[in-house]
């Protein structure tokens, strides 16, 4: 599991508003991007960070590292 999902829910942010505040995601991206089946590029890591931080995510840690 990445730190992405356990931040998200922590806000209490589904995938569709986490999607939707990115302004050009889908669902499914960040689904498969939470599962490890997907690598996110710096485009799609940015507008994810900047979406989290509108959110209310302070910022602390790397959202795309694998935890436990």
């Amino acid at each position: 599991m990445i730190r992405l999902r356990i931040e998200r829910e922590k806000l209490k942010l589904s995938q569709s508003r986490l999607a939707a505040l990115t302004g050009t995601m889908h669902p499914s991206s960040i689904s498969q991007i939470e599962a490890g089946k997907r690598k996110p590029g710096y485009k799609q890591r940015d507008l994810i960070e900047k979406a989290m931080a509108v959110a209310g995510w302070p910022g602390k840690g790397d959202l795309f590292e694998e935890v436990n």
